[in-house]
């Protein structure tokens, strides 16, 4: 597993519904570096990763942080609306 192969591995993992995969590439998401907060989130969101959404959430440290990282991202209006919901809840 690795930063390179995490996206499709997750992608694959998804849809032939392995659990421990999802997992795995979790993990490595929440201790990888190479990704910013905003990617963690999508990918938390897409797949449903409920340990590296909280930690992405977590690392936003005041409500003009959120405002600029999130608000004014392009990825904002793609993200589901039960992780709009968590992103206000954080607030």
């Amino acid at each position: 597993l690795s930063d390179f192969t995490v996206s499709h591995i997750l992608k694959l993992a998804d849809r032939f519904q392995m659990e421990r995969m999802l997992i795995r590439c979790e993990n490595h998401l929440t201790q990888s570096t190479r990704f910013d907060e905003i990617t963690k989130l999508t990918f938390a969101d897409q797949y449903r990763l409920k340990s590296l959404r909280d930690q992405c959430l977590e690392s936003f440290v005041s409500i003009a942080d959120f405002t600029q990282k999130l608000k004014l991202s392009p990825e904002y209006d793609n993200f589901s609306d039960a992780m709009k919901g968590a992103i206000c809840d954080r607030i």
